[in-house]
């Protein structure tokens, strides 16, 4: 390659807006890349990973019962979780900051405590026996005293109902 076809070439390089050198190799002229930024490669991450805010590199999720307190340093360390706090949860692997408050069981709707809430799982309500629950409203439930039926037509078996 000429010089001027290397002139052009680099007028043309630094017209398009990059930074770039004339190195020589041997006996012949090339053209390279100078405080140029590397490409941003999209990052995929794994099932239990987060991209990190940064966007170079994939995060561990925190496991079932924990919350994120910081984001890993780099790829292949670890990201800072901690459990979660009494009457708190998180039943999935995630990166949130915050663990979620347990369920209460309504006592007014007659609800009870079929399992009380753990780091991993959250409260589980029902009805006592004899009751059933009649829901009402965005995911709520009353407990209802089973009747008895008229005309001898059973349309459902009245029984204790977990959820």
């Amino acid at each position: 390659m000429g010089k001027m076809h290397v002139l052009i070439l680099a007028w043309w390089l630094f017209v398009v807006n990059e930074s770039w050198t004339l190195a020589a190799v041997g006996n012949e002229r090339t053209v390279s890349p100078r405080f140029r930024p590397a490409p941003t490669p999209e990052v995929t991450c794994k099932e239990h990973e987060y991209l990190h805010p940064s966007n170079k590199y994939c995060c561990e999720k925190c496991h079932p019962g924990y919350r994120k307190a910081e984001d890993c340093s780099g790829p292949n360390t670890r990201t800072g979780c901690e459990k979660c706090p009494n009457n708190t949860h998180t039943e999935v692997w995630n990166y949130s900051p915050n663990c979620q408050r347990c369920r209460t069981c309504d006592k007014t709707f007659g609800q009870i405590t079929i399992t009380q809430c753990q780091d991993k799982i959250n409260t589980v309500c029902g009805c006592p026996e004899g009751k059933f629950k009649e829901p009402f409203g965005h995911k709520k439930f009353r407990c209802t005293a089973c009747k008895l039926c008229t005309g001898g037509d059973v349309r459902k078996k009245c029984e204790f109902l977990t959820p």
